[in-house]
């Protein structure tokens, strides 16, 4: 496995690929920005910021070949 010095450590390695993880300060910012949007944080977390109403976290995942998705809550 090859050794990624350059990737900061609020990144999330998965698979030969990496995905920056979001910070409060980047929800934050998304938040008060309020452009309409799903928002990956890696391995099927997401921000989801609808253009009514008010963000919350959603999980996506796979059962046999299933994708599902579930609301974990708003953002506060």
């Amino acid at each position: 496995m090859a050794v990624y010095n350059h990737i900061p450590p609020t990144t999330i390695f998965h698979q030969d690929r990496y995905m920056a993880s979001l910070t409060v300060r980047t929800v934050q910012a998304l938040i008060k920005a309020g452009e309409p949007g799903k928002y990956g944080d890696g391995r099927g977390l997401y921000l989801k910021v609808p253009p009514k109403g008010e963000p919350y976290w959603m999980l996506r995942y796979t059962i046999g070949s299933k994708r599902r998705e579930i609301t974990l809550g708003k953002v506060y």
